[in-house]
C-alpha cells in the first residue's frame, strides 16, 4: 500500500461477507493461521477452533471447539446443542490423541472433523459421538427448518433408549 491508501479493514469477525473480503474482516490473521501451528516450548501451549452457531427461526444453537495441546500429546473436543424446551445434549472428551491429519479426531466413540472450505470464511463440522446409542450430526446443506426441526425431535425424543 503506498501512503495515504486507506484499507478498509474490520476486526468483527462477524461482519457480513457481502461487505467486507474475508481478506479485509481480520486484520492480523492470515489464511495460513488457519491450519495447525508449530507448537511453542511450554508444556501447556495449545491452540483452539471454536464454532458458534445459531438459528433463531428454528429455536437452536450449537458450539464445537477442538483444543490442541501437543506437548502434553492431548485433544479437547467440546459439541453442544441447545434448543428452546430441549434437553441439552453435550459432547465433552478431554482425552483424546492429537489429530493424525489435518483436524480430524477419531476415537472408540467420536469422530469429528473440522474443514476449512474457504479460509478466514467457511468451515464446516462433522460430528459423530456414540454415548451407548449411534447419534449422528453432520453437514445439513440446504435443510429447511421444518426438516431441521423434526429431526432434532426424532433424536432428542430418544435420548436415554437402549439399543438392542
Amino acid at each position: 500500500m503506498g501512503t495515504g491508501t486507506v484499507r478498509r479493514v474490520s476486526t468483527d469477525p462477524f461482519a457480513p461477507a457481502t461487505e467486507l473480503s474475508p481478506e479485509q474482516r481480520f486484520d492480523r490473521v492470515s489464511v495460513d493461521d488457519e491450519g495447525v501451528h508449530p507448537p511453542g516450548d511450554d508444556e501447556l501451549w495449545s491452540e483452539s477452533w471454536y464454532l458458534d452457531v445459531a438459528d433463531p427461526s428454528a429455536g437452536v444453537a450449537a458450539y464445537v471447539r477442538l483444543g490442541l495441546y501437543p506437548n502434553l500429546g492431548v485433544a479437547w473436543y467440546w459439541a453442544c446443542l441447545v434448543g428452546e424446551g430441549r434437553p441439552l445434549v453435550t459432547v465433552i472428551d478431554h482425552d483424546i490423541a492429537l489429530p493424525r491429519r489435518g483436524l480430524e479426531i477419531r476415537t472408540e466413540g467420536l469422530w469429528c472433523d473440522y474443514n476449512v472450505e474457504t479460509p478466514l470464511d467457511h468451515v464446516s463440522v462433522g460430528v459423530e459421538a456414540f454415548a451407548g446409542l449411534p447419534t449422528r450430526i453432520c453437514r445439513p446443506i440446504g435443510i429447511t427448518p421444518e426438516d431441521l426441526e423434526r429431526v432434532l425431535d426424532f433424536a432428542i425424543a430418544r435420548i436415554g433408549h437402549q439399543f438392542i
